[in-house]
């Protein structure tokens, strides 16, 4: 009896194994784009965020001002509220060198899930430069990549840059990832 149940135990405990590691095998953690998009049927681009219930409120501004900027930019990508939102917008503390912070997980070439900062330990920022880094940021959780000068996904856009929001460069790489006019 014992070693009846030593075995339905390992057993089960090399199912739960295998079943981890092929989570981990068909979803990989990116940063900052990397060829993954949110799931569109070309006429339409529906992403749901959720904040973080320990945002700070300054950078939960800053986000919302994004959100904003890129809902105005006419694109087939429409961000909106929801709690169980998969776009996720947060904060962390860390002397890591970054202002702001993209983590998109992907599985096949769509986005499942990402999670997206405001860095705490470089302020006091203004609020254009937070929205500068918020919207750089949301620029990455919607799948694009950075680009040269002059775009608000430019590696060095924040917040020394004069751009706090998308612009036509930025609309057009963000029709290009979804196949818009």
């Amino acid at each position: 009896m014992k070693h009846t149940a030593r075995k339905v135990s390992m057993f089960l405990g090399l199912a739960v194994v295998a079943i981890l590691a092929a989570m981990y095998i068909l979803t990989e953690r990116v940063e900052a784009g990397h060829n993954c998009s949110w799931p569109y049927s070309g006429d339409s681009v529906p992403v749901e965020y959720r904040w973080s219930p320990h945002i700070d409120s300054k950078w939960k501004t800053a986000f919302k001002a994004s959100i904003a900027d890129w809902n105005g930019l006419g694109t087939d990508v429409t961000l909106s509220h929801d709690t169980h939102g998969e776009l996720w917008m947060g904060n962390y503390n860390q002397n890591d060198g970054r202002l702001g912070l993209n983590q998109n997980w992907c599985s096949g070439g769509e986005i499942t899930d990402s999670n997206n900062w405001g860095n705490l330990y470089y302020e006091p920022h203004t609020p254009r430069e937070r929205r500068s880094i918020s919207g750089h940021e949301v620029g990455h959780g919607l799948g694009l990549h950075h680009t040269g000068s002059g775009q608000l996904m430019y590696t060095y856009c924040c917040p020394s840059s004069s751009l706090y929001k998308p612009n036509s460069d930025d609309k057009d790489d963000l029709n290009d990832v979804y196949d818009g006019p």
